[in-house]
């Protein structure tokens, strides 16, 4: 496990600017955080999966479900039974990038620590 600092890069430095997510879940758990290119997920235990693996999760807020194509980049425990998981998505459809898009904007609030955090 490669353990990546909760504010290690500011969103000047990612290739896609983060937002902090309200009320989105998705199969691994709830989504802290989410971006055009991945999200970071806090679930319970690790599920028996690996940096590497290749997951179909399936996003959740409110009407329709979004399923989307993950890797798992990294993982780290964050308490007793907590870990935080990165992932990054592969080969979103067009549908599932709309979706997924306009699910954000519907659900997401801007981090004022987070100069350049967009809501959509």
């Amino acid at each position: 496990m490669s353990p990546l600092p909760r504010d290690s890069f500011s969103n000047s430095q990612r290739r896609f600017g983060r937002i902090l997510c309200h009320q989105i879940t998705c199969s691994l758990g709830e989504v802290l955080d989410l971006s055009a290119g991945g999200m970071r997920i806090r679930c319970t235990g690790s599920m028996g999966l690996r940096e590497g693996d290749a997951v179909g999760l399936t996003l959740r807020a409110g009407n329709a479900p979004v399923p989307l194509p993950c890797k798992i980049v990294w993982m780290r425990k964050s308490g007793w039974r907590a870990w935080e998981i990165g992932v990054v998505f592969e080969q979103l459809s067009p549908n599932a990038r709309q979706s997924l898009n306009t699910l954000a904007r519907a659900v997401t609030f801007q981090d004022e620590r987070m100069p350049g955090a967009t809501t959509g």
